[in-house]
């Protein structure tokens, strides 16, 4: 058994898909965001509970960069990196028992 997978307790998917020609998240920083908040996690020391990482189209990239947070299943749409310190206080809720 994983003991990894067992104590994660948010997993943030970032939208970082690029395409030619259209509306992406990947066009919108998604990749730095996603760096941002890896940094933060293993920085702040909840590396074992969070877990942040690039997804591919979650279908709203018309909106800005999308995101889901699992297993609560909370999408967040519209977002910017100017939305980096409510995503770490999403993650860390996410966390509390």
């Amino acid at each position: 058994m994983d003991t990894q997978a067992k104590s994660v307790k948010a997993h943030l998917f970032i939208c970082c898909r690029s395409k030619q020609d259209k509306e992406c998240c990947g066009s919108k920083n998604a990749v730095e965001l996603v760096s941002k908040l890896k940094s933060w996690s293993k920085n702040s020391g909840n590396k074992e509970q969070i877990k942040v990482s690039q997804s591919s189209c979650l279908g709203h990239c018309e909106n800005g960069i999308t995101a889901c947070l699992y297993p609560q299943n909370k999408w967040f749409t519209g977002i910017s990196l100017q939305d980096e310190e409510l995503l770490k206080e999403q993650l860390l809720k996410a966390c509390q028992p």
